[in-house]
């Protein structure tokens, strides 16, 4: 394994830009950081568990989704906007197509588009079983997880603070955090420089990402992350905990109590400190760029490649990707036509967008990716 100490007299102009480069990833990962969990302190969600019956769909003058839900049927109830993820939790769970629901919502039918779709939401949940109870989570007035009451609910504070703790503990600082509506991500690297290729042109950063949804819009994952300095590709690789927001069925009149919430909470926080601590030590460090090694000897063949890619990529993505890696571009990908440099394409693909939930899937793809390296 080699690695490059960040303090200490450079050895050559690339390994001083990658210290530099890396320095100044750090400040700013501080800053990026702090103003992720400062936005999740403030955006803690406020629980309702309702009855089907109480609920009615209404188009909405004003919200991403122009559809809002009203909550109660008395003079208590209130209307709050439907995120548009909560809206497609609603219209999935009601049948609904979602190509149908596209339509409706298009702008060419912006004067009764919205109000069809609600009437037949408001069909639709009225065949519901009118006790069927559903979990619906709101921030700042705004509905943005429709959810089966059966849902467990986890607070990612706790949780993403167990994981910055732990990586602290093993000499990691925060890289880069991203947080939208639904999902919650941070990024913790080692403060060391590695080179896991001989040459000089692959220096990369290597730690661990989490990520998790208060809403039902990803599981709790933390996985091994790696970046290279020279063009800021990441990709997420060898998920090492995977944990799903549902429990065991409950007889129709129970739900979950707030210290099973606390309990299930405190589990998984102390399940990340424990893999985390596991995992960022020598000997998975070096097996992890003893991956890197193999995916970059592993030659792919053409028709691999479009199988791989087709499978979880929409048209335009997959041909962003293909783009990329026959390129002939070899500083922003590393050469040859081998699994790595189809993993970098996908990280190098991911930075370009700016949806921050899209560049995450694009760099999970990324990591697995490099295990095509494996059966190559």
């Amino acid at each position: 394994m080699q690695t490059l100490a960040l303090r200490g007299p450079a050895t050559s102009d690339a390994v001083r830009n990658a210290r530099s480069r890396f320095e100044a990833l750090l400040s700013e990962g501080r800053r990026n950081t702090a103003s992720v969990l400062d936005r999740i302190d403030r955006e803690q969600p406020l629980d309702r568990v309702v009855r089907a019956g109480a609920l009615r769909f209404e188009p909405a003058a004003h919200g991403a989704s122009k559809i809002a839900l009203r909550i109660g049927a008395d003079a208590s109830a209130v209307v709050e906007p439907l995120a548009p993820f909560a809206l497609g939790q609603a219209t999935s769970k009601a049948g609904v197509p979602k190509t149908f629901v596209d339509d409706l919502l298009d702008p060419a039918r912006s004067g009764w588009g919205p109000e069809l779709l609600a009437h037949n939401l408001n069909e639709l949940n009225a065949r519901e079983a009118a006790d069927t109870r559903l979990l619906l989570r709101s921030v700042n007035g705004q509905v943005r997880g429709y959810l089966s009451d059966r849902y467990r609910r986890m607070d990612a504070r706790p949780i993403i603070g167990a994981f910055i703790e732990a990586c602290r503990s093993v000499g990691a600082l925060p890289l880069r955090g991203h947080v939208t509506e639904t999902r919650v991500a941070i990024k913790m690297v080692l403060d060391r420089v590695f080179e896991p290729l001989p040459g000089g042109y692959e220096m990369m950063v290597l730690g661990a990402a989490l990520t998790t949804s208060d809403f039902g819009a990803a599981p709790l994952v933390v996985s091994f992350y790696c970046e290279r300095l020279v063009c800021l590709n990441g990709l997420i690789a060898e998920q090492g905990l995977r944990a799903v927001h549902l429990g065991a069925r409950l007889a129709d009149d129970v739900s979950f109590s707030q210290r099973t919430y606390e309990l299930d909470t405190a589990t998984q926080a102390s399940a990340v400190r424990d893999l985390v601590r596991a995992r960022l030590n020598a000997e998975n460090i070096e097996r992890f760029q003893g991956a890197i090694r193999a995916a970059h000897a592993a030659e792919l063949a053409p028709g691999r490649i479009t199988e791989f890619l087709g499978r979880a990529l929409s048209k335009g993505d997959r041909q962003q990707v293909l783009d990329a890696y026959q390129s002939p571009d070899v500083v922003m990908m590393p050469p040859g036509n081998t699994a790595y440099r189809l993993a970098q394409s996908l990280g190098y693909v991911a930075n370009k967008v700016d949806d921050d939930d899209r560049r995450l899937a694009l760099q999970k793809l990324a990591g697995e990716a490099m295990q095509l390296g494996r059966a190559a």
